[in-house]
């Protein structure tokens, strides 16, 4: 065995400049590391470490904020024609409220812990209104092509708002 490995071993030197042999096998989900040094036949580390597991991203959200602020960008052009054409502004502002829970690509209005589809009730309940005023907002934007609705559920019009993040 070297001289300066032996003096590091038994605590007379604080650092060695030495050959060691790093080996990992894997079982049940961990990973087994061992460190030995030639000529030594005793492990100088022997330690088990669980695997960490990639999962995949979640399709619906793909892109990660990253701890940056959330940001809406509106489209103020877009906004300006559909005015001009007789929408109250009010109403742009009935989607700007659901603008915590639009998806990045799908603009799909979603709760953000269960990432279920808003339905009609949830709308409401967000924008604090009654079923019969409630009606009104959804027809009205649907009809500007605001807002729509499919199997998936609503959806708020890329070309009005889209969502994104920023430091």
């Amino acid at each position: 065995m070297d001289k300066g490995l032996l003096d590091y071993l038994n605590g007379s030197k604080n650092a060695v400049r030495t050959e060691v042999y790093i080996s990992r096998g894997l079982a049940d989900g961990k990973e087994h590391i061992i460190i030995t040094i030639p000529g030594i036949e005793e492990p100088l580390f022997d330690f088990w470490q669980i695997q960490k597991v990639k999962t995949a991203k979640d399709p619906d959200n793909p892109k990660s904020m990253g701890g940056r602020k959330p940001y809406v960008m509106l489209m103020v052009e877009k906004l300006d024609k559909i005015v001009e054409q007789g929408m109250p502004l009010e109403y742009c502002g009935y989607l700007v409220g659901l603008s915590n829970h639009i998806n990045w690509n799908t603009g799909l209005v979603k709760k953000k812990r269960s990432k279920k589809a808003f339905g009609f009730e949830q709308l409401i309940d967000a924008w604090k209104v009654n079923e019969r005023r409630g009606r009104e907002i959804v027809k009205t934007l649907k009809q500007y092509n605001l807002l729509s609705q499919d199997d998936d559920g609503y959806k708020v019009s890329a070309d009005f708002m889209r969502k994104g993040g920023k430091k």
